[in-house]
């Protein structure tokens, strides 16, 4: 199966994404100038980005929030499917510490995709908690038996150094420490996120899980990287 992987677009819906059977996002979605606008971003959400998701030369999309992400925060079940599912005729599945079992078209083969948005806690942004609670969030949420984790968060230790970042130095890893926890444990074949746009953006590897960032901007929000394509 071919996927596509991006990941903190703030607005920028790109059209050069090429036909695949699955696109994943991972988070920050919304354009940063309307992020704490929510009848703005609403409106966004239900129009252009849902016509944007239609386009998509692709069966589904899979999609997690991210930090600047606010208004999926707190949304009930009836919130996404009237701004989300129904404008994009249920192409387009959000996944908020809950998973879903995919069936290839290509293959007929399951793929378990889980999704989470849940970061560290660094400031006062959506999804953010103490790693305890991360830590008993994703443990009771996240199965063992898992094809895909899309994360905003990088686990920390992998795939989590900013090379371009101005509020940490660039030699600090910054990723989740209770993610890291739990992929060592529950072992998903790979895990995507984003959040961090320029940490590395080549193959790690995380106890028996490949990690990718899957940013497409760089730290003054520019697009500077191409969508991952893998086969799977």
């Amino acid at each position: 199966m071919k996927i596509c992987v991006l990941s903190d677009l703030h607005g920028n819906l790109i059209d050069n994404i090429e036909p695949c059977e699955v696109v994943l996002i991972c988070g920050d979605i919304v354009p940063l100038r309307m992020q704490r606008n929510f009848p703005q971003c609403e409106k966004w959400l239900s129009t252009e980005f849902s016509n944007w998701i239609n386009s998509l030369p692709c069966e589904n999309v899979f999609m997690v929030a991210g930090n600047h992400d606010l208004i999926f925060e707190n949304q009930p079940k009836d919130w996404i499917s009237t701004t989300l599912y129904k404008p994009t005729q249920y192409k387009l599945i959000y996944l908020e510490n809950n998973y879903v079992d995919y069936i290839s078209i290509e293959s007929s083969k399951s793929y378990r995709i889980y999704g989470t948005p849940l970061c560290h806690k660094f400031g006062n942004w959506a999804f953010m908690y103490e790693d305890d609670i991360i830590y008993r969030l994703l443990t009771t949420s996240m199965p063992k038996d898992c094809d895909i984790i899309l994360s905003h968060d990088a686990p920390y230790g992998t795939s989590d150094i900013c090379y371009e970042s101005t509020w940490n130095t660039l030699d600090e890893h910054i990723g989740s420490r209770p993610l890291k926890e739990i992929i060592l444990k529950k072992q998903p074949r790979y895990l995507f996120h984003g959040h961090l746009h320029t940490s590395n953006h080549n193959e790690e590897i995380l106890g028996n899980t490949k990690i990718y960032n899957t940013s497409i901007l760089n730290e003054r929000y520019e697009i500077s990287f191409k969508p991952l394509y893998l086969n799977i």
